[in-house]
């Protein structure tokens, strides 16, 4: 029940106010729509695995609060904006195993909600969607839209994207 976040600076910039308010949209929506024990009963051993469904349940987190507030959306498009250009994937010309993760968040997330991705966080997306399709077999994932209200359907689904994305996955 307890929230970590980074003590803001007295006098805030307009988008350091949005930085402040997406990471505390972020850390509620967690309490209010994540269940910590599931997800550790559900959660793949493999640390690559790992990293994706984390990666997936934030994803799914997101996308509840985007569609239920337009406020909270817009936080968190600035919180992903930021960590996007920070990690500099606006330069990135091709694939890097450690990035998968953050490809799929974005990807999910805006496949989800309908939204439209920074630029940096597009460009990320856009040079792992072709495998993404090729390994699934879809364009979207709009089909997971039926799954994200409940946490244990959506790991079920996210699972079965695992297997297919050829990750390693041992069922805990």
């Amino acid at each position: 029940g307890k929230v970590r976040l980074p003590v803001p600076d007295i006098k805030l910039s307009a988008k350091d106010r949005a930085l402040a308010r997406g990471a505390a949209d972020a850390e509620a929506l967690r309490i209010r729509h994540h269940d910590a024990k599931l997800h550790s009963k559900t959660a793949p051993q493999n640390e690559r695995a790992r990293s994706v469904f984390d990666a997936l349940e934030q994803a799914r987190i997101e996308a509840l609060g985007a569609s239920e507030m337009a406020g909270v959306k817009k936080n968190l498009n600035a919180t992903l904006e930021e960590k996007t250009n920070r990690l500099g994937y606006q330069n990135q010309t091709e694939m890097h195993n450690d990035t998968l993760p953050d490809a799929l968040h974005a990807m999910i997330r805006a496949d989800l909600t309908g939204e439209t991705l920074p630029p940096a966080a597009q460009n990320l997306v856009d040079l792992w969607r072709p495998w993404v399709t090729e390994k699934l077999k879809l364009e979207n994932f709009g089909d997971l839209k039926k799954d994200l209200a409940s946490q244990k359907d959506f790991s079920s689904s996210i699972k079965t994207i695992l297997k297919q994305l050829e990750l390693e996955i041992s069922d805990p």
